[in-house]
């Protein structure tokens, strides 16, 4: 298959397990995620199955893409949710190439996700829990919610410069709320009053196993 590359998208589409991630983040109706917009995908995967998510995304051009395909959903044309004419030009980024096999792996799992049995129904019925927001900060719009889990993908946030600024995510979430990263922060960055779940990580990476190893998904519990 043949892609253009839109120059003014970063991602089309997710290149997480959407399977690892609601595993991972144990996702049950008591539950209000921040999540990470990039492409929407994690986002409408997370709405069904929860009380509400709330999307902070720093790229204007990506908002304007998941509010394009939330309105699709909203008009039942799950052919045009699901359909990619063109690339973002981060997707398919594998060691500083793009590589194609991988694009066509990561959409055809994204659809065997979206298309099993009545689920795509089920997210359209709850797209009044959405709410999506451009933000400059991510770590400021956490501040403003309520939420029980986070899943915060594969932000910049991992060199010493930023780790206090994941520190404060710890005081943003009750006892038991859980934060999903694409990768571990090192040992010596992990907060107090956060340690990592070893159960939830186990599951969220057993459907990360795949010939490229992009990701380490963990999960991480207030204590």
């Amino acid at each position: 298959m043949t892609f253009k590359i839109n120059k003014n998208l970063n991602y089309s589409h997710t290149n997480e397990s959407l399977r690892a991630i609601i595993e991972g983040l144990d996702i049950n109706l008591d539950d209000a995620i921040l999540a990470i917009g990039s492409s929407g995908d994690q986002a409408f995967a997370l709405l069904d199955g929860s009380k509400s998510v709330r999307v902070a995304e720093l790229r204007g051009n990506q908002v304007d893409y998941i509010r394009k395909r939330e309105e699709l959903l909203r008009n039942g044309d799950y052919g045009e949710f699901l359909r990619i004419d063109e690339l973002g030009y981060d997707d398919g980024a594998n060691r500083g190439a793009r590589d194609f096999e991988l694009v066509q792996f990561n959409i055809d799992r994204r659809n065997e996700f979206f298309l099993q049995s009545g689920k795509l129904d089920r997210i359209r019925d709850n797209l009044d829990r959405l709410c999506i927001k451009e933000c400059t900060d991510i770590f400021a719009a956490v501040q403003e919610g309520n939420q029980t889990k986070i899943y915060l993908s594969n932000p910049d946030i991992y060199c010493q410069d930023d780790i206090e600024a994941f520190k404060g995510l710890v005081t943003c979430l009750p006892k038991g709320g859980l934060i999903y990263v694409a990768r571990p922060l090192s040992n010596e960055n992990i907060p107090d009053g956060l340690r990592l779940d070893s159960c939830l990580t186990g599951k969220a990476r057993e459907h990360e196993k795949t010939k490229w190893n992009l990701w380490q998904p963990t999960v991480y519990r207030i204590i």
